[in-house]
């Protein structure tokens, strides 16, 4: 509980993660203006910083396993899969 806390306010985007093992996470992300009017497949985000996008919640609705032509939309909440690593140079280079 007190990773989850010390993440939380470690980092303004991150709004929840559940961490799979030492080096392995699923973290919930708000997506920033610079990723507003993208397309996953114009973000090419498993090519680029090796993490999946598992799905995409806007205002009560889940997408799950998105297209790569689904645009995103800023405050959506992305919930994204990989090594801690991965997903925090995601956060500091596209967030």
């Amino acid at each position: 509980m007190g990773k989850r806390i010390a993440q939380h306010y470690s980092d303004e985007n991150v709004i929840d993660f559940i961490e799979l093992s030492e080096d392995y996470s699923i973290v919930e992300l708000v997506a920033t203006s610079k990723l507003d009017g993208n397309t996953l497949a114009e973000l090419d985000i498993r090519a680029n910083y090796g993490i999946t996008i598992l799905a995409i919640k806007n205002e009560g609705d889940i997408n799950v396993s998105p297209e790569p032509d689904y645009q995103l939309t800023k405050g959506e909440l992305l919930i994204v899969i990989g090594h801690k690593n991965e997903i925090k140079r995601f956060e500091v280079k596209a967030m």
